[in-house]
This record gives C-alpha cells, structure tokens and sequence, in this order.
C-alpha cells in the first residue's frame, strides 16, 4: 500500500508521552523508509526524529530501534494519490461506517 518516496497525509495527530509532537493531521509527508513489524504490522520513516526516542513501540507491544527515528503508524497516514483498489477499500469502509450510524439511530 505504501512505498518510499510516496506522499501522503496525515489523519491522526501523534503526541509523544514527554509531549513532543509527532506528526499533525493534515500535513502532507514523504516516505522515506518503511519497516514491517514481525507482527505485521507498518511503520513509516517521515522524517520525524527526538533525540530522546529510544525506539518505536509498533502496537502490538515490540519496540522497534532505529535510533533517534520516529517511526509513524502506518494507519495514521493516507496516500495523497489514491490508486483505484485503495479507493474503493476507503469507499467500502466509510459505506460500513455509514451502515452502523444508521443502525445505531433506528435503536
């Protein structure tokens, strides 16, 4: 789904817990490396670093250490250039989204 060098935008903000800003929804970012968990779960390089990073924590629980990089999510971001298969996966969800508000309105 992703690839480096590929814009995208951000759609959920990420503060660090020592109140650093990570990356700010809305802002468009380029990929500069990508990292796959054993979990299998995606991280993305944006160029975002902290000296006081001491790794990535994936999700799943496993730190990931690259340094002072701060490894974003992958679910935080979104292409800039949706490709027709992604679009309709987006499509899809936002229908299943609509689906349950409707349910929740007619309980």
């Amino acid at each position: 789904m992703f690839k480096i060098g590929q814009e995208v935008v951000c759609i959920k903000s990420n503060v660090h817990i020592n109140g650093n800003i990570g990356v700010k929804r809305d802002k468009t970012y380029t990929i500069l490396n990508i990292i796959q968990c054993k979990c299998g779960n995606v991280s993305l390089d944006v160029g975002i670093s902290m000296s006081d990073v001491a790794g990535t924590n994936c999700g799943c629980g496993r730190d990931i250490n690259y340094g002072t990089i701060w490894y974003q999510r992958s679910q935080r971001f979104r292409p800039i250039q949706l490709d027709h298969a992604f679009a309709n996966e987006v499509i899809a969800e936002i229908i299943e989204l609509v689906k349950e508000e409707e349910l929740v309105k007619l309980n």
